[in-house]
């Protein structure tokens, strides 16, 4: 519930949302690409307007065949000159420039034939979408692990509390008793100041320990999103009576196969694959790009109004288009430097994240050493100050030990009831750092059994 409800856990799904976008983005660039226009202008004034020229009559060529033959010869070798101007206009008259409306409509079509810069973006862009899915599995981990150590800390301050509650009702007892001896003549005034203050002693000690359970419990319920007045109900115990070694050749398998299943190594190496494409990007660059392009459209100029079905005309024009980067003033080699500091920063940074899960998983394969020896230790301790105690009461009820004696002997047990329980938890926290930096969710099942993380 805890890794569902997180808002890191969250965070880390809108980023993967993200990559995923940036995949269709980056191939939308392989598609071709559409885009229409539909356009009309109403020219106010304009410098020319080829369908209207006209020929002055001093220029104009019109023979007129009434008169004599000399005329009409001196008339052409006159004229004949300026002949071609009135031809030229007749030719012009119809022509669609420079009318008051136009109308135009058209439909742009292009598509890359060869671009090297988009395949590389292609590619990165699905390396940052992988990324993102081990960035988000490394954060579900935190989650889980917080969860964990979470709920074993609640049941160790439980724990806790429960030791507290019961030393103090043990000593409020022993003070029943040692005033039912005074009253009886068989325990003198001393004694029984002594078993007041040391259940008084013992008050401070059992409210802290509420307190500290209370606010575990709390810090369990924001972390698994539970309303804080919900009651919990904690089933474990963290006692050395359920306590399981755990197999030190699973572990060791764990451990071998934490290069291959620790998000933070899959992420450390997809970043690598991300900046190789990036540098094939920056050098294709320098490449040609080829495209192919389209324009498709329908043109009119009516001399008023909308146009009709007659004034459409075709305009209709394809290409391809090559284009050859030649000098950029180095910035083409710049980047193409940059993008190989970025992937050389990222393989330092893999061998330092290898480095730092060596380092992590021998970490806490020593701490489970060490809370294991603890807890072997610890549990014949409580063991034996669990009987230390039971035969001090009993002795002390026929007389033969004091009341001091009795308070040491409660004591010592609490004490090795606290330490046994401390260890429990300690191994139990070391065993999920464990397996989390082995990449394995310290789920209650693999903890009780890590066999479970091999399968």
């Amino acid at each position: 519930m805890g890794a569902k409800l997180n808002e890191a856990v969250a965070i880390a799904r809108s980023q993967l949302r993200s990559a995923q976008q940036q995949i269709t983005s980056a191939r939308s660039t392989l598609f071709p690409q559409l885009s229409a226009q539909l356009n009309y202008s109403r020219a106010i004034r304009q410098p020319f307007r080829l369908g209207g020229i006209s020929i002055p009559d001093s220029l104009r060529f019109a023979p007129d065949s009434t008169r004599t033959i000399a005329e009409r010869l001196a008339y052409l070798e006159q004229r004949t000159p300026g002949a071609a101007l009135g031809a030229l206009g007749g030719l012009f008259a119809n022509v669609p420039i420079g009318q008051a409306n136009t109308y135009t409509g058209t439909l742009n079509v292009s598509q890359s034939l060869f671009d090297w810069r988009a395949v590389a973006g292609l590619k990165a862009a699905r390396q940052i979408e992988l990324s993102q899915k081990a960035q988000l599995t490394d954060r579900t981990l935190d989650v889980v692990l917080q969860v964990v150590v979470a709920y074993n800390t609640a049941v160790l301050n439980e724990r806790l509390a429960a030791i507290a509650s019961q030393s103090f009702e043990e000593a409020n007892k022993q003070y029943a008793q040692v005033r039912l001896r005074e009253a009886a003549g068989n325990a003198s005034r001393l004694e029984v100041l002594r078993a007041a203050v040391d259940r008084d002693n013992l008050e401070p000690q059992r409210i802290q320990a509420l307190n500290a359970r209370d606010l575990a419990a709390l810090e369990l319920k924001r972390l698994i999103d539970v309303p804080l007045a919900t009651p919990l109900r904690l089933v474990d115990t963290l006692s050395g009576a359920t306590y399981e070694p755990a197999d030190s050749t699973v572990l060791d398998d764990i451990a071998h196969n934490a290069t291959r299943r620790r998000p933070a190594l899959e992420l450390a190496r997809r970043q690598i694959l991300i900046n190789e494409q990036r540098v094939a990007a920056t050098k294709a660059a320098s490449l040609p790009t080829v495209s192919l392009t389209g324009a498709f459209g329908k043109q009119a100029f009516p001399t008023s109004g909308l146009p009709s079905r007659a004034d459409l005309l075709d305009s209709w024009v394809v290409g391809v288009g090559v284009s050859v980067p030649i000098f950029s003033g180095g910035q083409r080699t710049a980047d193409v430097r940059d993008a190989e500091e970025l992937l050389r920063q990222a393989k330092l940074q893999l061998s330092q994240a290898e480095k730092q899960t060596t380092l992590d998983l021998t970490q806490q394969r020593a701490e489970i050493g060490r809370a294991q020896a603890a807890i072997a230790a610890r549990k014949q301790t409580a063991q034996q100050a669990a009987e230390s105690y039971e035969l001090t009461v009993l002795a002390y009820d026929k007389g033969n030990s004091t009341a001091l004696q009795v308070s040491d002997a409660r004591l010592q047990w609490r004490t090795a009831q606290v330490n046994e329980a401390q260890a429990v938890f300690d191994y139990i926290a070391a065993l999920s750092r464990f397996l989390r930096a082995a990449g394995v969710a310290p789920t209650p099942a693999v903890l009780a059994n890590p066999l479970e993380a091999l399968r």
